[in-house]
C-alpha cells in the first residue's frame, strides 16, 4: 500500500504476466473480449504470422488482475516496456528482492510456478504458445528441488 501509484501500475502489469504467462506485447493488446467463461483466447503478437490461436483457462486471481488492467487501460495508455522495466527495478529494491525484475521475468515466473505446483510441461507449452517443446523445457531445469522431492516418492511406495 505504500507503493506510489505510478509503480502500482507497473506492478499490476507484471502480476498480470505472472498469473497469465502473457508476453508484454500481448498484455498491451489484451482486450476484455479475449476473456470468456474464465478462458482467454488470442493470437500472440510475436507469432501472429502463423495465426495460431492460444486458448487456456485462467485462475480467479488472473481474471481479477486482467480486469484491473482493463480498467487501467480505459483510463490511460500503458507505459512503454522500458519504463515498466525501470519501475520494476525500483519495486524490487522497495520489496528487498535481489533478483533483477523485468517484464520477461513475469513470464518466466508463471512458467516456474506452474511447474512447481505440479503443472504438466506439455500443457505449459500450449499455454505459453511455444511451437517446440524444447523452448518450454528451459523452464523445467529450474525445478531441481522437485527432482529430489519426487524421487523420495519411491521411499513411500517401496517401504
Amino acid at each position: 500500500n505504500d507503493l506510489p501509484v505510478h509503480l502500482k501500475e507497473s506492478l499490476l502489469i507484471f502480476l498480470v504476466q505472472t498469473f497469465t504467462s502473457l508476453r508484454i506485447s500481448d498484455v498491451k493488446l489484451m482486450m476484455p473480449n479475449w476473456i470468456e467463461n474464465d478462458n482467454i483466447e488470442f493470437i500472440p503478437q510475436k507469432t501472429r504470422r502463423f495465426r495460431k490461436v492460444v486458448r487456456f483457462g485462467l485462475s480467479d486471481i488472473a481474471i481479477r488482475l486482467c480486469y484491473d488492467l482493463f480498467e487501467l487501460k480505459r483510463i490511460k495508455p500503458l507505459k512503454t516496456e522500458q519504463r515498466i522495466n525501470d519501475d520494476l527495478k525500483i519495486i524490487a529494491a522497495y520489496a528487498g528482492i535481489k533478483k533483477a525484475l523485468s517484464t520477461h521475468v513475469g513470464r518466466h515466473t508463471f512458467a516456474t510456478t506452474f511447474l512447481t505446483i505440479g503443472g504438466d510441461i506439455v500443457v505449459l507449452q500450449e499455454i505459453m504458445g511455444h511451437s517446440r517443446i524444447e523452448t518450454t523445457r528451459k523452464y523445467a531445469h529450474v525445478i531441481d528441488s522437485r527432482k529430489t522431492e519426487q524421487m523420495k516418492l519411491y521411499n513411500e511406495t517401496f517401504k
